[in-house]
């Protein structure tokens, strides 16, 4: 397989690490179960860092922002909870490799740890509750399992590609199933905002029965659940998109890049809520 890699830039950094495309780490069904437990405690023990800043005065959070062109901000909890999940992968499994939005890519035996501390910083910070903990697991090809956490409302989302759940207050996990709409005139169409598209994406947005904008990792979810239809969204990273492809496929979506390619290591991603509508809207946006 030809690698290929995306590169982090932090300001003032440069760049500080290269995730790529590598020979697929195979996992026995027994180790991938172990996997998927692990990563759910990780999402839960980042929810309780979390909380700690939830709806706590800009001071109290610590908000920076990381960017010398826009505003991407940071906070305490991103960092707290990034460098605690760090420290628990690398004492339970320390040959995997950890790559994470606040700190690199630390390389490991080719499975690797992809953690977005909180996916959702800007609503985070303003008290709302469109956010989450991502935590994935990549074999070098795709992420093999996903986890998305909501610890405010504790919604924990799950799935390995085959089937997704979500559990609610540790109550009995309930199988994930997404829509079987095809007519896109009947979608709900999720976007980040109507300004990065072009001319011609947002008119097909519009052809859509409803356009809701914002959301981040939690419109990914509700797709995973049957009450969106569409997601586009542009511009992520593989700790943005990784943790959800899972939970999205397991319950019967599809999630590519807009070209139709491997999506794990993010760019312009589309992800729908069945293989025939995902045709539909790749052929419209393209």
């Amino acid at each position: 397989m030809v690698a290929r890699h995306i590169d982090i830039h932090f300001p003032g950094v440069g760049v500080v690490t290269s995730l790529r495309f590598s020979e697929k780490v195979l996992v026995e069904k027994a180790s991938l179960t172990e996997y998927l437990e692990f990563a759910k405690h990780l999402a839960v023990q980042a929810g309780d860092t979390a909380l700690n800043y939830f709806r706590v005065q800009e001071d109290e959070i610590g908000l920076t922002n990381k960017s010398l062109n826009a505003f991407d901000p940071v906070t305490k909890a991103d960092k707290e909870i990034e460098t605690k999940l760090r420290n628990l992968i690398s004492e339970h499994y320390p040959k995997h490799g950890i790559f994470g939005e606040e700190e690199g890519y630390f390389e490991g035996n080719g499975l690797t740890w992809v953690i977005d501390p909180i996916d959702g910083t800007r609503a985070y910070m303003s008290g709302l509750l469109h956010w989450g903990v991502l935590v994935a697991l990549f074999d070098g090809t795709r992420p093999i399992l996903g986890v998305m956490y909501q610890p405010y409302t504790s919604e924990l989302f799950f799935g390995d590609g085959n089937c997704s759940y979500i559990s609610v207050r540790g109550e009995k996990p309930k199988l994930l199933k997404s829509s079987s709409i095809r007519r896109f005139s009947d979608t709900v169409f999720a976007t980040d905002t109507l300004e990065v598209l072009s001319g011609h994406e947002r008119s097909v947005a519009e052809r859509s029965r409803l356009i809701r904008l914002g959301g981040d990792c939690y419109v990914f979810s509700m797709l995973a659940m049957g009450l969106i239809h569409v997601v586009f969204e542009k511009g992520l990273k593989p700790y943005d998109i990784q943790a959800l492809i899972p939970v999205i496929e397991g319950a019967g979506g599809v999630v590519t890049t807009l070209d139709g390619g491997n999506p794990s290591l993010g760019g312009s991603i589309v992800a729908t809520a069945n293989p025939e509508l995902h045709e539909d809207v790749l052929r419209r946006l393209t």
